[in-house]
């Protein structure tokens, strides 16, 4: 899950990585002033939207982290799911002609 926030009283040069109570995060710098939000690893099989919970703990991670996020332009939203395994170890597997 994920933000991009158009912020220009923020000035972040570096990403940053934050410890928050439910999942780690990041923020990353781009240009003309927008910030990619995101968390590393949610565990969920839904490849659906973005939830509102989601947004408001992104955000409200980002204003902790500098409160001139919370008048931050919103710019896009997203969701991707990673694939893993139920173990979450790394390996590479065939079945037929898919690889996995």
């Amino acid at each position: 899950e994920m933000l991009i926030l158009r912020a220009p009283d923020v000035s972040l040069s570096r990403p940053v990585r934050l410890l928050h109570p439910r999942f780690p995060l990041y923020i990353v710098p781009r240009a003309d002033h927008r910030f990619m939000i995101g968390a590393t690893m949610i565990e969920s099989q839904s490849g659906g939207s973005i939830t509102a919970r989601s947004i408001m703990e992104l955000l409200s991670s980002a204003c902790a982290l500098h409160p001139a996020f919370g008048e931050a332009e919103v710019l896009e939203t997203g969701v991707g799911v990673r694939p893993a395994f139920p173990d979450n170890l790394p390996r590479v597997e065939t079945s037929g002609d898919t690889v996995r």
